[in-house]
C-alpha cells in the first residue's frame, strides 16, 4: 500500500519521516507473512498494529527496529528506538539507580529482588528499563502480558503523556482506543491501513465486510441468473433442433422448405444467444464471500462427566513468598460448571494459589474423577524440540 497525501499528512514533509518501507516482501520460513508496497511512519504517529497470531506483528516491529532484515525490500530508519519485545529476559545490564524511581514506585517495585519477580511483575519491570531512557520513538510488542488492571491503567497513562512516536502491538482493545490514531491491520499478508483508534477500525471492518456481503450477494444472483439463462436458451436450442431434423426426414411439400430452414434459422440464433450469455457469465468478476473466523468448541468427554457438586476445595489454606503472606488461612469451595476468575494485582499470589492447588499440596481436596488440565502462565515459552502439536 502506497503512502499518499489525502489527510493532514499532506502538509508533513521528509523532514519528520523516520521510517520509511519500501517494496517489503518477508517470509517466516515457506510461509509468506506479508508485503508491503510503501508505507510511512511520521514523528508523533501513534500507530497501532493488530492481526491474527502468526501474521507477522512482532516481525513487522523487528524490522522497524532493525533486528530484521527484510528477504526483500528496504526500511529506512531516521530515529532510534527503544524496543520493549514481546518475550525477552530482564536486561541484567541495566543498573537499579539506571532506572526511573518514580516508575518504579508507582509501579510498587521498589522492594521487590529480582528472583522473585512473578509473571506480571518481571513485564511491569522490562517496561521500566524501556521507558527510563527517553528516545523520540517506542515500539511495543504486547506490553499488557501478564498485567494487572492497575498496572495497565498506569502504562496507559505514562503512555499517554508519552511525546514521540508511538507503534505498539496489542490484543489489548482498551489500550488501542486510548492510545491509537491509526490502526495498521496485518490480513492475507497484506497491510491495511485505517484512521482512528480500535473503535474507529472496528466500524470501518463492519462497514467493508456489509458491502462485501452486498456485493457477494449481488454477484451470487447474478451468477444464477445467467445460467438458468444459458440452461433455458441451450435447451429451447436442443428442442429447435429435435423438431428440424424430424421434418428433414419427412418428405415435405416445397412450400414447407422455406419453414423449415426458417426453424434452423431460430435454432441457431438459440446457440448464438446461449453462447453470449455463457461469455458473460465467464466474464463475470468473481466476488469471494467475507472470511469469518471459526470458534471454537472444545469437546465433551461423557466419562469424564462429574457429579460432585464442589469437585475443588481448599480448608485453611496458607501462602506465603519468602517473608510475605500471600494467603492466610483462606477456605474455598469450586462449584461445579462454573468459571472461575482469580482476580489480583500482580504479585498477590493468583498463580502461587493455582499451583499450590495443582500439586494437591495440604488443605487442598479435588474429586477422584477430576482430570485437571492446566495452561501455565509462561507456557507460551517453547524450549523443547517438539512440535506445538506434540
Amino acid at each position: 500500500m502506497s503512502q499518499t497525501c489525502t489527510t493532514e499528512k499532506e502538509c508533513k514533509t521528509s523532514e519528520n519521516l523516520i521510517v520509511d518501507l519500501q517494496n517489503i516482501h518477508h517470509n517466516f520460513g515457506r510461509k509468506e507473512l506479508f508485503t508491503i508496497d510503501r508505507l510511512s511512519i511520521y514523528e508523533n504517529d501513534r500507530i497501532g498494529i493488530i492481526g491474527g497470531n502468526g501474521h507477522g506483528k512482532s516481525s513487522l516491529l523487528k524490522l522497524i527496529a532493525g533486528e530484521l532484515v527484510p528477504d526483500q525490500g528496504r526500511v529506512h530508519t531516521y530515529t532510534a528506538f527503544n524496543y520493549f519485545s514481546q518475550s525477552a529476559e530482564i536486561d541484567e545490564l541495566y543498573r537499579a539507580e539506571d532506572l526511573d524511581s518514580d516508575l518504579m514506585s508507582r509501579f510498587n517495585l521498589s522492594n521487590v529482588p529480582l528472583h522473585s519477580l512473578s509473571g506480571g511483575e518481571l513485564t511491569k519491570y522490562r517496561l521500566i528499563q524501556a521507558l527510563s531512557v527517553y528516545q523520540a520513538a517506542l515500539i511495543l510488542d504486547e506490553p499488557t502480558t501478564h498485567l494487572d488492571q492497575t498496572s495497565i491503567d498506569l502504562l496507559t497513562e505514562e503512555l499517554r503523556d508519552y511525546y514521540g512516536t508511538l507503534i505498539l502491538v496489542s490484543h489489548d482493545r482498551y489500550l488501542l482506543n486510548q492510545l491509537t490514531t491509526t490502526i495498521w491491520e496485518i490480513e492475507n499478508g497484506t497491510m491495511n491501513v485505517y484512521p482512528g483508534n480500535y473503535d474507529a477500525y472496528l466500524a470501518q471492518k463492519h462497514q467493508a465486510i456489509g458491502e462485501q456481503d452486498h456485493a457477494f450477494e449481488k454477484y451470487q444472483l447474478e451468477k444464477t441468473r445467467l445460467e438458468k439463462a444459458a440452461s433455458v436458451k441451450q435447451q429451447q436450442a436442443k428442442s429447435a433442433g429435435t423438431v428440424s431434423s424430424k421434418q428433414k426426414k419427412r418428405h415435405i411439400k416445397p412450400s414447407r422448405l422455406n419453414s423449415s430452414k426458417q426453424k434452423d434459422t431460430v435454432q441457431k440464433n438459440l446457440h448464438k444467444s446461449a453462447s453470449a450469455i455463457v461469455k458473460r457469465l465467464e466474464q463475470l468478476k468473481q466476488v469471494d464471500a467475507p472470511k469469518r473466523e471459526d470458534r471454537i468448541q472444545f469437546p465433551t468427554i461423557s466419562h469424564l462427566t462429574l457429579h460432585n457438586d464442589y469437585p475443588i476445595m481448599g480448608e485453611d489454606i496458607t501462602l506465603k513468598r519468602g517473608d510475605k503472606t500471600l494467603l492466610d488461612k483462606v477456605s474455598f469451595q469450586f462449584p461445579l460448571n462454573k468459571t472461575i476468575a482469580l482476580t489480583g494485582n500482580n504479585g498477590t499470589g493468583k498463580s502461587s494459589l493455582l499451583s499450590y492447588i495443582l500439586e494437591q499440596n495440604e488443605g487442598v481436596s479435588v474429586s477422584p474423577k477430576a482430570e485437571i488440565m492446566t495452561y501455565q502462565q509462561m507456557d507460551y515459552h517453547l524450549t523443547q524440540l517438539h512440535s506445538p502439536l506434540e
